[in-house]
Order: C-alpha cells, then sequence, then structure tokens
C-alpha cells in the first residue's frame, strides 16, 4: 500500500497531509496581514509626527525671520542699549588704525621692551631628529567679539 493509498479513519494521508498545509497557509496569510497593519499604523503615526515638526520648522523659521530683521536690531540697539548706527566719516581703513590709535597707546608701543629668552645650554637643548620638524609654539586663534 503505498501512502497516497493509506487511509486514516477513512481519510487518505495525503488528503490531510494537503489539509494541514492549507490551514498553515491561511494562518501565516492572516499573520502576515495583521503585521502589515500595525506596520501601516506606525507609520502613519510617524508620518504625522513628520508634518507637526515640518510645521513647528516652518514657525520656527518664520520666528527667526522676525527677530533678525535689521530695522528691528536697529531700534533694540538704540533703545536698551543706547547704541546708534555708524556713519561713513567714523570708518576707517585697516592701514589708518596706526593713525587713529591714542597717545598713550602709541607711547606704550614704542616702551615696549621685547623680551627674549635665554638660549638653552647644550646640556638641556635638545637634539634635532632627522626627518622630524622641531616643535612649535600654539598659535591662538582670533575669538569673535560677543
Amino acid at each position: 500500500m503505498s501512502l497516497l493509498q493509506s487511509r486514516f479513519r477513512g481519510f487518505r494521508v495525503i488528503e490531510l497531509a494537503a489539509f494541514v498545509c492549507v490551514i498553515a497557509l491561511a494562518f501565516g496569510v492572516y499573520l502576515a496581514k495583521t503585521n502589515a497593519g500595525r506596520e501601516r499604523s506606525k507609520i502613519a503615526v510617524i508620518e504625522r509626527q513628520i508634518s507637526e515638526e515640518q510645521r513647528r520648522l516652518k514657525l520656527l523659521r518664520a520666528e527667526v525671520a522676525h527677530l533678525e530683521q535689521p530695522e528691528r536690531l536697529e531700534q533694540l540697539s538704540t533703545q536698551h542699549l543706547g547704541l546708534q548706527a555708524v556713519d561713513g566719516s567714523k570708518e576707517a581703513l585697516p592701514e589708518t588704525l596706526r593713525d587713529i590709535a591714542s597717545p598713550a597707546e602709541k607711547k606704550a608701543a614704542v616702551n615696549a621692551v621685547p623680551t627674549i629668552a635665554a638660549p638653552a645650554s647644550p646640556a638641556t637643548a635638545p637634539v634635532p631628529t632627522p626627518g622630524v620638524a622641531p616643535p612649535t609654539a600654539p598659535v591662538a586663534a582670533p575669538q569673535a567679539p560677543r
């Protein structure tokens, strides 16, 4: 008797195996659809969050544009800080700054004595390594005014 012809409680074994496969496939399709529905709802929530954040970003950009208006800044600086706009006659070129400096600053610059480090003794002097550049002092970057 072959597997195709054998019977179990009145049903052929191949029919029972096919029925079990159909039930397993139906259950698999059900699970896939429920997972897809969950993912779809998560995507909808995230898309709503994105649209809300885009709306907030648009509002913030509009607020920044309002706050950075030159007329508004000029009015606030005049009102709270007592600053006035600089007219063209008060502007100077970098080459003419030395002429504009106060006499006390000129005198201080002339009287300033540069300090020179004492030469190192041969016992403490570093030995140069061929192919290696000697260390240099770090240069401080200019800071922006606050």
